[in-house]
């Protein structure tokens, strides 16, 4: 692959990303103002406020002032990021099948969060961003970044204050699993069942009807607790060479992963902190490094496909 994508930036990307590098300096340097702006408001407002007894302002000031300059550089970030992916990746997904589709600012669906019962939690915030869609072999795919937040109420003896709970933060991938299923079946990190009551008391949390399903794999749930409202159907869906798959994978993400079965869908969800797809703001916008590191990422998501056997179409459609 290294081979494949250094030639593609020598013959395409490197000249396209030169371009951008005035770009990405203008916004490193709008990133300092920003924060000398807001470092000499402080020093000025701060103490001119003690002076006259009226602290309160002079924080107010320098919290005005800092706002506005941040946000006025984080636009500025963001139409370079933008800029920057729309080529990298574009090329990147074409290099690798002309049929995947890009959207910098595209994200899966409140749909098709909700749709993989994976998070049945209510949220107020749902944010997403590097939407991509396309077909490996006979499967049709898309997958995004994603992040959902719920927004609580924290009471204590002095106060109540508000605070954003992070409920999935990372990539969510779907892909046709050629089958309608019956069933929904639901393959969640083992940590929800140390102890099979323990599993059971979960379950509710995604179904009523869902109960846990024993396999006769114990390498298997040393990773992942199953729940079906189907118990046979999830066990011909969990074939022992499944199990194995999921099990290279987890231990290949090195994330929590949790699945299902839905529909004509199998829903993957891996959650990470890492902001996936990223140019580097203190790289040279034509690092070879940076496309590289991009192209890893788009190759690690796009593999579960051959990672899960995907192709192998050992269901059909009913």
């Amino acid at each position: 692959m290294e081979d494949r994508i250094s030639a593609l930036y020598e013959q395409k990307l490197r000249s396209q990303l030169s371009s951008l590098e005035s770009t990405r300096l203008h916004v490193v340097k709008q990133l300092w103002i920003a924060l000398a702006v807001g470092g000499i408001t402080a020093a000025i407002a701060i103490p001119t406020a003690l002076h006259f007894n009226a602290l309160p302002f002079g924080i107010i000031a320098t919290f005005i002032v800092a706002i506005f300059m941040l946000v006025r550089f984080s636009k500025q970030k963001q139409q370079y990021c933008v800029n920057y992916k729309q080529k990298v990746i574009t090329a990147l997904l074409a290099n690798i099948n002309e049929s995947f589709y890009y959207q910098p600012l595209g994200s899966i669906s409140e749909q098709d969060y909700k749709a993989s019962q994976l998070f049945p939690q209510r949220y107020d915030s749902f944010r997403g961003e590097d939407f991509v869609q396309g077909t490996i072999g006979k499967t049709t795919l898309r997958f995004s970044e994603l992040e959902t937040q719920v927004k609580k109420q924290r009471v204590n003896q002095k106060e109540s204050r508000e605070e954003w709970e992070t409920i999935f933060r990372g990539i969510l991938f779907i892909a046709d699993a050629n089958k309608h299923f019956n069933s929904q079946t639901l393959i969640l990190p083992a940590k929800n069942a140390v102890i099979s009551a323990i599993g059971d008391a979960v379950s509710h949390l995604f179904n009523r009807e869902n109960k846990r399903v024993a396999l006769e794999n114990p390498h298997f749930e040393q990773y992942f607790s199953v729940y079906s409202n189907d118990q046979i159907e999830a066990r011909y869906l969990l074939t022992p060479a499944m199990m194995e798959r999921l099990v290279d994978f987890v231990t290949k993400a090195k994330n929590r992963i949790s699945l299902s079965f839905i529909d004509n869908n199998v829903f993957i969800a891996m959650s990470s902190h890492k902001n996936y797809f990223e140019p580097a703001l203190f790289t040279s916008s034509d690092s070879l490094e940076s496309v590289q590191a991009i192209a890893q990422d788009l190759q690690f998501v796009i593999d579960i496909v051959s990672d899960l056997d995907l192709n192998t179409r050992i269901w059909t459609k009913r």
